[in-house]
């Protein structure tokens, strides 16, 4: 886990990344009778559950590392492109893969900067780019 450098991330790019629908499905959940399924659903939300309070604490960091590699693959029926990118940090012995829907703007062998959290590693922002991550 990096937790240095400590990177500013807006609130509205912090939020854009929470899985609302999971966290609400997470609550009605709570909020019901403790069953079995519960215990079930609750490690399948886990990283949600973090990820939620990386966002309100604001706990992001950036990997500065190379592109090694694009994977390019279609999105179950829609014919929609994903691009599952990853970059390596050889200094830090680090690495780091996420997907970007529809177009990706990095090439292999770029070097590449990430801001990410520091926990769950969901990434914001690549190169100073939003993308469509999923």
């Amino acid at each position: 886990m990096k937790f240095s450098p400590h990177m500013k991330v807006k609130w509205k790019d912090r939020v854009d990344r929470i899985k609302w629908l999971k966290l609400l499905t997470l609550f009605f959940i709570i909020s019901g009778h403790f069953a079995r399924e519960f215990y079930i659903v609750l490690v399948i939300f886990i990283p949600d559950i973090i990820y939620f309070f990386e966002a309100i604490f604001g706990l992001y960091t950036k990997t500065s590392g190379i592109c090694t590699g694009i994977v390019e693959t279609v999105k179950n029926s829609t014919n929609i492109p994903v691009y599952k990118v990853y970059i390596t940090d050889y200094e830090n012995e680090e690495e780091i893969a996420f997907k970007v829907k529809d177009y990706c703007y990095i090439s292999e062998r770029d070097e590449v900067v990430v801001v990410h959290s520091m926990i769950t590693k969901r990434v914001i922002e690549v190169q100073g780019i939003r993308m469509n991550f999923l």
